[in-house]
């Protein structure tokens, strides 16, 4: 098998010479095909990543579990975590110069 296809073998074909003996004493010779299995059937898990949400869950339970017994460390902890996962802020929103009440005299 190449290097270059990593020491596969798939997509191979494979012949083995078979020399068969009978008790009679009568040789029959001949070249066995080997069939490969196993080759591309798993696919790769692609894993997603977590939304925001999930992870602010987790880092809040996080700081629940660590800092039990002690209320300021776990409401600074909870309150790092909050500004940290906190939901992405849209684009600048551009506001409309607003028109001026001309009052006619």
């Amino acid at each position: 098998v190449a290097e270059s296809k990593h020491f596969s073998l798939c997509g191979e074909k494979l012949n083995m010479p078979t020399t068969i003996v009978a008790q009679n004493g009568k040789t029959l010779q001949q070249t066995t095909p080997i069939t490969i299995q196993g080759c591309g059937a798993v696919k790769a898990n692609k894993t997603r990543k977590l939304t925001r949400a999930q992870l602010l869950t987790r880092a809040l339970k996080a700081c629940r579990h660590k800092y039990k017994h002690n209320k300021h460390k776990r409401q600074t902890c909870e309150k790092r975590v909050r500004k940290k996962y906190a939901p992405k802020k849209t684009g600048h929103h551009e506001t409309k110069p607003k028109k001026a009440n001309h009052q006619h005299a």
